[in-house]
């Protein structure tokens, strides 16, 4: 069977909304069935640096400018 990568994309603060709760949640279980993940969320500049529990994850934040 071949591996499987999955790119997540979210425009927003992934700890901040109900849609961040589920993006985080698909990446775990996904992990679990040994799934390749990568994640990017875009987030405000200038804002408090994104708390996630992300760090077992490939990802980054892109950050918007106002």
């Amino acid at each position: 069977m071949k591996h499987l990568k999955i790119l997540h994309v979210i425009g927003q603060r992934p700890e901040m909304t109900g849609s961040g709760i589920y993006f985080e949640a698909i990446i775990r279980e996904s992990q679990k069935h040994g799934f390749s993940n990568y994640w990017v969320a875009g987030v405000p500049a200038g804002r408090i640096q994104p708390c996630t529990d992300m760090s077992q994850v490939k990802g980054s934040f892109f950050y918007f400018r106002r």
